[in-house]
């Protein structure tokens, strides 16, 4: 008898690794996925096992990951320099993602750019100071990260800006948009708020808003922006079921003649005014059928690598997969029978398991565990089956 023992995992490479280097930071902020310290703590990782887990990514195979440097502030490491030119010599392909800081000078950037580094991204989770600072829990945050960010602008290097959006933000999405169009800054990612780490107190938007920012983020990148939504994969989803603006603004408009007047619309027409409003009544020009449809087809996930060598699915499910101290990152891989099972479908529990559209898209497994300690539970924000069809028959 012939037993099958393909391994799918044998090969794949993740197109994200984030290694998380310190969890030291200057900030306490109240949504942390890390809960940092204002310290190292006493297990993290030295130079050396720095290094090793370097060798361990450029050994992957043939797929080359975009690593990130994370933490807390992998900045206040005094051996960062170390570690981002000994990355520079591995042939890895990497980016920093540093809270707003003071450690961000004219100088770090250069330093960051000679060594190859791709990109800087900077949080900024408000569109004035007030809700910022309050999540960032740190007076003068909001306009240190403005600083910091144009400083990478003005030495030239690549910036991206990250948002946390979560229940009390969603309103602050609209000017965070206009302030980046405004300073000619194309990428911004969201993070849809998962209660992990310090943020198990704040509250996550529902489905009926994760929809309508998902269809507003969706008219917006006719404008130039390139943006990513992280722990939300239902939005690949929706990009497919609207290729090209014409079927997104017919949609809308079926939708706002609908006598029901679904609140995802409401909330949607909402955030186009506020954005329009934060424009000064003026839209920018547009860039024809830019909704980034292929998306969905050219990412491979992710893996985070914590301070200490623990590998998980993603730094928002801390389910260890394995110590990379203890083997390299391909045995990780191809022995993690749990990150086998979450990336099939047929795991999957309640809607997330019966679900069958054709994009690949197991939910969020981060939420799921979050929110009741099973990571195959079913993704309680998922949105697809509140798109209604057009009133006139069919999606598009």
């Amino acid at each position: 008898m012939h037993i099958h023992t393909d391994n799918p995992l044998k090969t794949w490479v993740p197109s994200l690794i984030f290694l998380e280097l310190t969890k030291s930071c200057e900030y306490t902020c109240r949504h942390c996925r890390a809960s940092a310290q204002t310290e190292p703590l006493p297990d993290e990782l030295d130079l050396k096992q720095v290094k090793e887990e370097l060798d361990s990514i450029s050994e992957l195979g043939s797929g080359k990951p975009l690593v990130i440097f994370t933490g807390g502030n992998p900045l206040r490491r005094k051996d960062f320099f170390q570690i981002v030119e000994y990355a520079r010599l591995k042939g890895i392909i990497f980016s920093v993602s540093p809270p707003g800081s003071e450690l961000i000078t004219d100088q770090m950037i250069k330093n960051l750019k000679s060594s190859g580094c791709r990109s800087i991204s900077i949080s900024l989770d408000g569109a004035d100071p007030k809700f910022h600072q309050w999540l960032r829990n740190k007076e003068g945050s909001f306009d240190l990260a403005l600083d910091s960010a144009q400083k990478v602008i003005d030495n030239g290097m690549n910036i991206q800006i990250n948002t946390t959006v979560m229940k009390g933000n969603i309103f602050e999405l609209p000017g965070i948009a206009a302030l980046l169009l405004k300073k000619r800054i194309a990428t911004w990612e969201l993070f849809f708020l998962i209660n992990t780490g310090r943020g198990k107190e704040l509250e996550p938007v529902n489905s009926k808003e994760a929809l309508a920012i998902s269809l507003w983020v969706l008219w917006l990148t006719r404008f130039g922006l390139n943006i990513r939504m992280v722990e939300l994969p239902q939005y690949r989803i929706l990009q497919s079921k609207f290729r090209g603006m014409g079927s997104l603004d017919t949609y809308i408009l079926n939708m706002e003649h609908d006598s029901s007047q679904d609140e995802s619309i409401i909330l949607f027409k909402q955030l186009v005014n506020e954005f329009k409003r934060n424009m000064g009544g003026i839209l920018p020009n547009e860039i024809i059928n830019h909704n980034q449809t292929s998306d969905h087809g050219m990412f491979f996930g992710i893996l985070f690598i914590g301070y200490n060598g623990e590998v998980y699915p993603s730094g928002f499910l801390p389910v260890s997969i394995g110590n990379i101290t203890d083997k390299s990152l391909r045995e990780i891989i191809e022995g993690s029978a749990m990150l086998a099972r979450l990336r099939k479908r047929s795991e999957m529990k309640g809607i997330c398991g019966k679900c069958t559209e054709p994009v690949y898209c197991v939910g969020s497994r981060a939420r799921a565990y979050a929110l009741t300690g099973d990571p195959f539970e079913e993704d309680s924000t998922c949105f697809i089956s509140n798109i209604k069809e057009n009133p006139k028959g069919g999606m598009m």
